[in-house]
């Protein structure tokens, strides 16, 4: 089997090659006669631009914006809603009251608060608190502490209140 696939391959660039005795002459195609070189004259440019036919633009078509969606894409995300989409309003604040202090010489201050719906909490300066109110959770974080307040910060709204 390799003898014959060699002695195929051999024939097949023998006769590529031209060598061999029953090869056909090569022969080169026939070619029209030159044109003789034209002369530019003064008057005329040597090189002139390609006639345009009618129908085509006189401008390239304008660059697309790469930061702007296709067509393609706005069919694809056209039933979608972005996460948040149509909410007019912050979510709500629940409704927070103190129920004690605790004050120490030498320690921080700490509250006792209670937040509804979610319990009751033993913060001091820095605790954070999540409470689901209304259709969203709120964050809150406890900014200060002092002998008859807490200063809570409502982190959606960027907002503080006092809770006395």
């Amino acid at each position: 089997m390799k003898s014959r696939i060699f002695v195929f391959a051999f024939s097949c660039l023998c006769a590529v090659a031209g060598w061999g005795a029953d090869a056909p002459p090569a022969t080169q195609p026939s070619l029209p006669p030159a044109a003789p070189p034209a002369v530019s004259s003064p008057a005329q440019p040597a090189i002139q631009p390609a006639a345009q036919p009618a129908d085509a633009p006189d401008e390239a078509p304008p660059l697309r914006d790469p930061t702007e969606a296709d067509s393609a894409l706005k069919r694809a995300l056209e039933g979608m809603q972005a996460p948040g989409a149509g909410r007019t309003r912050a979510a709500a604040v629940p409704k927070i009251n103190r129920l004690g202090l605790v004050i120490v010489t030498g320690k921080p201050p700490e509250a006792l608060i209670e937040v509804t719906g979610a319990g009751l909490f033993f913060v001091h300066e820095g605790s954070s608190i999540s409470a689901v109110a209304g259709d969203g959770v709120t964050l809150m974080r406890v900014v200060r502490i002092s002998g008859d307040e807490v200063e809570i910060e409502i982190a959606s709204q960027k907002q503080t209140m006092i809770v006395r």
